[in-house]
């Protein structure tokens, strides 16, 4: 899996008085789409808030959500080439190691009846492409996707 971009564990100064404290890793997202130029500008989006990967196609995307690493999010496609987004999502949420995260359907497919098929094979939500900024934001952040229930105490409140 390429890696779109990324940090390890950062580490605080040490002051006079206390020893250096390691900060808590940031969440991270990995981020799926057979086009190479859509992973891209949405990992440079999250980057300052995640630790984000990218897949380009279905294989890539269940290896990497089973990795010792495993995200904490996955932005889907749903139309790639080989295995869909929606075969992808189906055989994560079949797997107990992956069932739990979050996933978020990337689609150019704006009917009903497409977002009724994503929630019904577990997915939080669906993003429609073109994708703004301010969309991915407020939907990873806040009310779309509860992601607080998958959250280390530790993490920053707001993420």
């Amino acid at each position: 899996m390429s890696s779109v971009t990324g940090s390890g564990d950062a580490v605080a100064p040490e002051s006079s008085s206390a020893a250096a404290r390691v900060e808590a890793p940031r969440p991270s997202v990995l981020i799926v789409d057979d086009t190479p130029t859509n992973v891209q500008p949405l990992g440079n989006l999250l980057a300052p808030l995640y630790r984000t990967r990218g897949a380009t196609h279905g294989e890539r995307a269940l290896r990497g959500a089973t990795s010792d690493d495993r995200p904490d999010l996955i932005l889907l496609d749903v139309m790639m080439s080989g295995m869909s987004g929606q075969e992808v999502c189906q055989r994560l949420k079949a797997d107990q190691r992956t069932a739990r995260v979050p996933v978020i359907f990337v689609t150019a497919m704006n009917e009903i009846g497409d977002e009724a098929r994503g929630f019904e094979l577990g997915a939080a939500d669906d993003i429609v492409k073109p994708i703004g900024a301010p969309i991915v934001l407020a939907r990873e952040r806040e009310d779309a996707v509860d992601t607080r229930a998958f959250r280390p105490a530790s993490w920053p409140r707001g993420i």
